[in-house]
């Protein structure tokens, strides 16, 4: 398979190559000082999308952090060849274990950002939104989208009702569905209301560009689609046949 990514650690110790295509690929990590081949990371339940070796700093040990099509990030410990804590504790596969929302976007997640500012916290994107993510606060139950009143969000509150209610009447603790609890539900979103991580923002479509310039200071480069658009030639004319 070509290599599609390459990413360099801080220290310049691990250099990562991501070799996909047609949803099939491998992610391989060569140790810099030893000039080898040093692991060969495990598939994941998705094909991964992008790659980045995150900081040294804080509290959070240096991790390469991979992101999948499906919207699912997992970090991994290359020294130790195994996930991260953070990863771990999340399970794997972690889909069932983050927000929805990543996965309900329109695009893959596309770039992965390092603010050297903040250790523990990192931003992945795709081409129409990205989100903040904190290694050091827990998950939220869903992620809550930037502006609030976004039309593409609209339904988020909705589609987290629906996918409680599925996951209670299939689970071995609820026979029928109708355990299902409306007012547990809506407690527990109100508990979590306040906990902003994984906050996934909107504002921005046709992101071809996105990274951090120096400590926070983001940049965001668009193509917006009106000037694709704008550029494309005349339509061409045929008469219709019988008309």
């Amino acid at each position: 398979y070509p290599i599609t990514e390459l990413t360099l650690s801080a220290d310049r110790r691990w250099f990562a190559a991501s070799r996909n295509a047609l949803g099939k690929g491998s992610l391989q990590v060569f140790s810099l000082p030893k000039q080898q081949l040093w692991w060969t990371l495990p598939c994941t339940e998705a094909p991964h999308s992008c790659i980045k070796f995150l900081g040294e700093d804080g509290d959070v040990a240096p991790a390469l952090a991979v992101a999948c099509n499906n919207g699912v990030v997992y970090l991994f410990d290359v020294e130790r060849k195994c996930l991260s804590d953070w990863s771990d504790d999340l399970g794997f596969p972690a889909e069932p274990n983050l927000p929805k929302e990543l996965g309900s976007c329109s695009h893959c997640p596309e770039t992965l950002a390092y603010n050297t500012a903040t250790p523990n916290k990192f931003v992945m994107g795709g081409h129409s939104w990205f989100c903040s993510i904190d290694l050091s606060s827990p998950v939220p139950l869903k992620s809550k989208p930037y502006p609030q009143d976004h039309f593409k969000a609209k339904n988020w509150a909705k589609s987290y009702m629906q996918e409680r209610k599925r996951s209670n009447s299939i689970s071995e603790k609820s026979k029928s569905s109708d355990s299902f609890d409306v007012k547990e539900v809506e407690k527990d979103l109100k508990k979590d209301e306040a906990n902003r991580n994984f906050t996934i923002c909107l504002r921005y479509s046709g992101i071809i560009f996105q990274d951090f310039l120096d400590k926070n200071e983001m940049v965001v480069v668009e193509q917006p689609w009106l000037s694709i658009v704008n550029t494309l030639p005349d339509a061409l004319e045929r008469q219709r046949y019988g008309s």
